[in-house]
């Protein structure tokens, strides 16, 4: 039991990080909704002004 038990928890812990490291918002402007995500820039700094820059325009960020 012991066995199936180890890797069926490892199975778990090993998806649950990949849910938690990407950090995505999802933006609707204009009835259009766009997913950003904070792997798809070079630095947090970055991905935060990208946020910040389509909520100025209008957009509703989630």
């Amino acid at each position: 039991m012991k066995n199936f038990l180890l890797p069926l928890v490892g199975f778990f812990a090993l998806s649950l990080s990949f849910f938690s490291c990407n950090k995505c918002q999802d933006c609707t402007f204009m009835g259009v909704t766009e997913e950003i995500c904070q792997d798809d820039f070079d630095s947090k700094d970055e991905y935060e002004a990208s946020i910040t820059l389509a909520e100025s325009w209008g957009a509703t960020c989630k």
